[in-house]
């Protein structure tokens, strides 16, 4: 696949080797930036590729009870409550329309803000 593809181009250490005792530490920065970058895509592909598998089966074959049933279990065991998911889904709405960082409320700028102080943590992708 893609993603084992691009793992194996991952350089090994970066040391002093290449050009002496002088590590060419700003080469190997921006290599391994680029080669993070390739993984990020391909992952998001394989993700994207996955998905559009298994949705269509899901809803295909597995009750929508069922499915509601697991879906609150999965929350419950990731400690989200109804606020957060809330947020999440007030975040994907403003995405979804466009809304940049103007609109109601500083459009997707306050939505990611509240994120991440919902979530204690960093909202972006």
């Amino acid at each position: 696949s893609s993603v084992a593809a691009t793992v194996a181009a991952l350089p090994p250490a970066v040391g002093g080797a290449a050009t002496g005792d002088r590590p060419c530490a700003p080469a190997a920065a921006a290599q391994l930036s680029r080669q993070c970058l390739a993984l990020r895509d391909a992952l998001r592909a394989e993700h994207a590729h996955a998905v559009a598998l298994a949705v269509p089966l899901i809803a295909a074959y597995v009750p929508a009870a069922e499915q509601e049933r697991f879906n609150q279990r999965v929350l419950r065991s990731m400690h989200i409550g109804p606020s957060r998911l809330h947020l999440v889904g007030m975040a994907e709405v403003v995405e979804a329309s466009g809304s940049g960082s103007g609109g109601i409320g500083g459009g997707l700028a306050a939505v990611r803000s509240a994120l991440s102080r919902a979530f204690g943590g960093d909202t972006e992708q």
